[in-house]
């Protein structure tokens, strides 16, 4: 069962990828190039690449909770 606390962290994570996937989208646009969803590190300030990492972090522990819960390490 997930946990109210990590699906919040989820949540919020989810939240801020698809933010700056947005703003990265939007400023692509406004440079007149065509969109992608790639998000840049290096167009990214200090604050917002801890955070990225941050979010990175929320997601590879999710991760690593659904390997070990449901053995999926024994499938590679």
């Amino acid at each position: 069962v997930l946990s109210a606390a990590r699906a919040a962290d989820l949540g919020e994570a989810m939240d801020h990828l698809l933010g700056l996937r947005a703003r990265s989208q939007a400023a692509a646009l406004r440079g007149g190039a065509v969109p992608d969803d790639r998000v840049r590190p290096d167009e990214l300030s200090g604050l917002e690449r801890e955070q990225l990492k941050q979010c990175f972090k929320v997601v590879a522990d999710f991760q690593d909770m659904l390997r070990r819960r449901y053995s999926l390490h024994l499938m590679t």
